[in-house]
This record gives C-alpha cells, sequence and structure tokens, in this order.
C-alpha cells in the first residue's frame, strides 16, 4: 500500500507558528479525559442529534451542550491530550448504542481537521533546535543525568519517520520494513529500523524518496528517546573528541 501525505494548509502553518513560540501547550501529553486544561492541541468527542442520559454525562467532567439547525441536543464530551484515548471513548459511546459519536481536534479552542491535527503532532520544528528529549528542553543538569548517570552508556541512532497517520500503517511499497510507532498525541509515525550513523541514515532516506516516499526525516535518538538534532550533533562532538583524547 501507499501511504498518503498529508500537506499543511495555510491556517496550519499559522497554528504551527504560534506553537513554536507558545508557553501554553501541553507539558505531558499522558493526560487523558476529564482535564479543563484546553491548551495545545487536544481532543473531544462529538455527539450531534443523541440527548444524552445523566449516566453517560455523569462519566465526562467536562461537557458542552449546543444547538444546530438539526437538533438541540448536541454535545463535545471531555478533553483528551491523546487521540487515541478520545477515539476509544468514542467507539464506547457507539457501542452502548450512541450513533455518530466521533473525534473532534482542537489547538487552543480552534476546530481543526484530523489533516491539521496530524501535521501539529508531527510538527519537525520543536526538534531541529535547542537541547530537547521528547520535545521538551532539558537543562544541563538533566542532560548530565541522561549522558552519564543512566548506567547504560551512550547509545546514539538514528531512524526515518515517513509520514504520521490516525491509525496504524504498514507494508509500504517503499518501506515494507517500516513500522508503526504510536506518538505521544496518540496517532502513529510510520519508522524505519535504527541506524548507528547519521550518514546511513542519509543514505536510506534518500533511497526511499527515489522510490516514491514523500515525506522522511532524519531522527536521533538518545538511548531509545527522540532528541533534537542539535543535541544529537553536540552528543556526537563529545563523543568524537572522548575517543580523540583516548587514543
Amino acid at each position: 500500500m501507499n501511504a498518503t501525505t498529508n500537506y499543511p494548509t495555510l491556517k496550519t502553518l499559522a497554528l504551527i507558528f504560534g506553537l513554536i513560540f507558545s508557553t501554553t501547550a501541553l507539558a505531558d501529553n499522558s493526560l487523558v479525559k476529564n482535564t479543563k486544561v484546553k491548551n495545545g492541541l487536544y481532543f473531544q468527542v462529538l455527539v450531534t442529534g443523541y440527548q444524552l442520559d445523566d449516566h453517560i454525562l455523569s462519566q465526562f467532567e467536562t461537557i458542552e451542550q449546543f444547538k444546530s439547525e438539526n437538533s438541540k441536543f448536541n454535545y463535545r464530551l471531555g478533553v483528551f491530550a491523546n487521540y487515541k484515548t478520545a477515539k476509544a471513548e468514542a467507539k464506547r459511546l457507539r457501542e452502548n448504542s450512541i450513533p455518530g459519536a466521533s473525534v473532534l481536534p482542537f489547538f487552543n479552542h480552534t476546530e481543526l481537521t484530523m489533516n491539521e491535527a496530524i501535521i501539529l503532532a508531527s510538527d519537525q520544528s520543536k526538534y531541529e533546535s535547542g537541547f530537547s528529549v521528547q520535545g521538551q528542553d532539558v537543562s544541563v543538569e538533566e542532560l548530565n543525568s541522561l549522558l552519564y548517570n543512566s548506567g547504560q552508556g551512550v547509545e546514539l541512532t538514528y531512524r526515518i519517520h515517513m509520514g504520521t497517520y490516525p491509525d496504524p500503517v504498514s507494508n509500504v511499497d517503499y518501506a515494507p520494513e517500516a513500522h508503526s510507532m504510536e506518538t505521544q498525541e496518540g496517532f502513529f509515525t510510520l519508522v524505519s529500523n535504527n541506524f548507528e550513523s547519521k550518514g546511513e541514515a542519509i543514505t536510506y532516506r534518500k533511497d526511499l524518496l527515489n522510490k516514491g516516499c514523500n515525506e522522511a526525516y532524519v531522527v536521533p535518538y538518545l538511548n531509545g528517546k527522540r532528541i533534537s538534532l542539535l543535541l544529537a550533533e553536540t552528543i556526537s562532538e563529545l563523543t568524537f573528541s572522548d575517543m580523540a583524547l583516548n587514543n
């Protein structure tokens, strides 16, 4: 199968630009339902044209009822930082005979399409500069702890990310060995196996593009955790310096 690449709209680009400089984005993407923190990228369950009883409504702390031309019984339920969790809640409601329950993505109270939410979730800019681990800036103390106090040494590897999707993707024509990895937001990124050097990853990326892959990023990992490119380059330089001193 071929994976379809999602290209950003002007609205999405504007939202991404705001995200880069936002200090209100969710710091902990492990949050699930029943929170009133509606900042950054989040999801709500949508039910339209159906009156919910008190038993169902009592399961959600956040309940927003609104009218439409067709019905006064429309609801936005819960606030989820994870798409997969919101999707499971919508499925549970449908299995309880509540028709058409679906998921709506938002960014700072602005409703998005699902494609726009995926683009925001897979935004590469937060990993391109600064010292960050898993998309969060780290202090010098945290970095030293990660590098020298983990007890497992320093393992710097690289993978190729080939797009983010709402559901797992596999067996793509240009990379049959690639697999889906769940993101913090509950989407799925198609990733390659590990490469020991950035050069190997770049060569593989070129091969993917020649085979028809439209989206491929070289992504560094430190001891299995995604890190920024700048941090990876710094670690490479430190490792090279250490090797030169030891020789």
